[in-house]
């Protein structure tokens, strides 16, 4: 058991574990726990439980690996996809009137520690994320595909590769893109530096997997949408002055 300190009321966990389907002990072991019994409990399905919150607190299934729960002065939630939801499942309103440093810990329970009610779990507990703050779902879907990579071997699938032709810097830097749902890249105009001409971006898009030219003349500032659903592309940003744009391939 690990333990750690954080303020109430706003804070987000964010734990990637394997639980044990067998051989658990406590009826609720402790994912993440708080004294007084607060804190997040599992065991096939997992419970946010928070300053005698027991009434339609918010709870939902777990399959045992990843889970976030995120606590702001108006809701608790918890998921273990990528969406914080909204309503339902995984959903309550209301506020803890504990607020304040609390001490947190990792697979059992802070408020008895070696007692009785630690209520330990048994598994593995491979990262474990403290937030002071309310994560995004994009930093949701960002933390899942890391932790997917590190720990079980899963890379992201890269369906946007950017590439650059000369030594201007495009808004998404040069590298290996995983867009989930749609992501608009665009690349701002630059000054020559020993000419001081005017340097528009224009983008070459081509499939990853042929090599076919999609598009030969993207303006920067409008800007390259993918969507799921199109082919994996390669996006090659270039910056001329103004007139015909060739790309030698």
């Amino acid at each position: 058991m690990v333990a750690i300190s954080a303020t109430l009321p706003l804070f987000s966990f964010w734990e990637l574990c394997l639980e044990k389907t067998s051989g658990q002990v406590a009826n609720w072991p402790t994912l993440c726990g708080m004294p007084n019994d607060r804190g997040l409990f599992g065991k096939g399905s997992i419970q946010w439980k928070m300053d005698g919150l027991f009434s339609g607190r918010p709870s939902m299934n777990w399959t045992g690996k990843y889970y976030t729960g995120i606590l702001t002065p108006s809701n608790f939630t918890i998921t273990e996809g990528t969406t914080r939801p909204t309503s339902g499942d995984g959903y309550k309103a209301g506020s803890p009137s504990t607020i304040g440093p609390q001490m947190l810990s990792v697979g059992g329970s802070a408020s008895n520690p070696g007692g009785t009610e630690r209520r330990h779990m048994k598994g593995t507990t491979y990262a474990f994320w403290v937030y002071n703050r309310a994560l995004t779902n994009e930093e949701l879907f960002l933390n899942h595909k890391v932790d997917e990579a590190r720990f079980r071997g899963n890379m992201m699938v890269t369906n946007v590769l950017v590439d650059v032709e000369g030594d201007y810097t495009p808004t998404e830097a040069p590298g290996a893109y995983e867009v989930c749902g749609t992501w608009t890249f665009t690349a701002s105009p630059a000054v020559d530096a020993e000419t001081g001409s005017y340097l528009r971006p224009r983008g070459r898009v081509e499939s990853l997997a042929g090599n076919n030219v999609l598009a030969n003349s993207v303006d920067g500032e409008v800007g390259y949408t993918w969507t799921d659903g199109d082919p994996a592309v390669k996006l090659t940003w270039r910056w001329a002055k103004s007139g015909f744009f060739i790309f030698v391939r």
